[in-house]
């Protein structure tokens, strides 16, 4: 299979570079794209298997906010690859990004050998995920978590392994499992628990389940995590407001780094 993917970065040079290496790494189907904009409207008539953002587009949102305006319209398939590339190693950025939940995140200045590690991977990943990644994309999840279900009982490579589990706690989030989802977070912090993505799901998860003290207490030790620090605030703060403990609220607010 040949997978499309698409290129949305500002920089000319920048984009011609990266298409140049994955064209060494894979023959893949490659478009570019310089705006969100010409993205969105390029899926209006087909679909990329991997789309790789560049955090700063030069516009008016940034590949963050773009990604998320585009699977809240439905215009990114569920399976979709999201790959994210970006020069800015600030706590807040990275943080954005990872919050967003991409397949890879690679900081530049990166090399061919860095990119074509973790496109690999990825790939390697897409291939055992490839039937339930389809069975998303054709809105069938209780399919697709019957697949990654079957997947986890093979005998397959950690990195693929922890891919699959965050995958099918993704999904089981997103399909209203949310009791399952938030223990499947918290066997991967059984293992560590400074897997971020986990704490995140967690977090969400007790959210969903109305247990605020147990949200709010796991929150608070994010506190000290730099990368996730902004985005606990974000949360106390909102939990604050919806207890109408305002004077906390405020005290939250005044703590998040714009």
């Amino acid at each position: 299979m040949t997978y499309r993917v698409a290129i949305v970065e500002d920089n000319a040079t920048a984009r011609a570079t990266l298409r140049s290496h994955l064209l060494q790494i894979e023959p893949f189907s490659v478009s570019s794209f310089s705006q969100g904009s010409e993205l969105q409207s390029a899926l209006r008539v087909q679909n990329f298997e991997i789309i790789i953002f560049d955090y700063y587009l030069g516009e008016t949102k940034t590949g963050v906010e773009w990604l998320t305006t585009l699977r809240e319209s439905r215009f990114i398939r569920p399976g979709t690859g999201i790959i994210f590339i970006t020069s800015d190693r600030l706590p807040q950025t990275i943080g954005q990004i990872i919050d967003c939940q991409p397949d890879l995140l690679l900081i530049k200045p990166y090399n061919l050998q860095t990119l074509s590690r973790g496109i690999k991977q990825y790939l390697a990943y897409r291939q055992v995920a490839h039937s339930a990644l389809q069975a998303m994309d054709e809105q069938q999840p209780a399919e697709a978590l019957r697949l990654l279900k079957a997947s986890l009982s093979q005998d397959i490579p950690l990195r693929i392994r922890t891919d699959i589990i965050k995958l099918k706690a993704r999904l089981l989030f997103e399909s209203g499992e949310i009791r399952q989802a938030r223990e499947l977070y918290e066997a991967v912090l059984l293992d560590s628990d400074r897997v971020l993505w986990a704490q995140w799901g967690k977090i969400k998860c007790l959210y969903m389940e109305g247990r605020w003290e147990h949200c709010q207490s796991d929150l608070t030790g994010l506190i000290e995590t730099e990368l996730a620090k902004n985005k606990a605030f974000e949360w106390l703060a909102g939990l604050s407001f919806e207890q109408q403990a305002y004077e906390k609220a405020e005290y939250y607010l005044d703590h998040i780094a714009f």
